[in-house]
């Protein structure tokens, strides 16, 4: 269970299954999904990291989470993000589902890899325009979905 400390504050971050039914009855995203397409959305949604994450801390409310943004990082943000993921690697790893961790090891390295690449591909070039054609074209989500897709295993029964 991962510890975080965000804007003086400590928090477990902890993933229930109670928890990621609310996710997905309030916000829309299913992190509970076998194809990671509530993960996808997470963690290419700018306003989703900072909102589910949230709700992993236990800060629900809307009052309560505009407060918090107010003294949040961009560092502060990252973490959450990096502690939700291992949240869920750990709710999956105790399930008994390894092949779910390895999955959503797999989709933040490849999102990772990704804005790398773009991040390269802009500092590369000197034209806008260019770019702004690059960026637009992109379609994060559905080329994650795909690559997921293509690279998942057959799951294997829990003895």
């Amino acid at each position: 269970m991962p510890k975080l400390t965000v804007a003086g504050q400590s928090y477990e971050v902890v993933a229930t299954y109670g928890l990621l039914r609310r996710i997905k009855n309030v916000h829309g995203y299913d992190l509970l999904s076998a194809q990671l397409t509530g993960l996808t959305q997470f963690l290419n949604n700018v306003d989703a990291n900072f909102t589910i994450s949230c709700e992993f801390l236990g800060i629900k409310g809307q009052a309560e989470q505009d407060a918090h943004a107010d003294t949040c990082s961009g560092a502060d943000i990252a973490a959450m993000i990096s502690a939700v993921t291992e949240a869920l690697k750990d709710f999956f790893r105790g399930r008994g589902e390894p092949e779910m961790v390895a999955a959503i090891e797999k989709q933040v390295s490849m999102i990772q890899e990704s804005r790398r690449t773009l991040a390269q591909k802009i500092t590369d070039t000197d034209m806008q325009s260019q770019v702004t054609r690059e960026i637009l074209s992109l379609d994060f989500e559905a080329e994650m979905e795909k690559a997921i897709a293509g690279s998942r295993s057959p799951k294997l029964p829990v003895a």
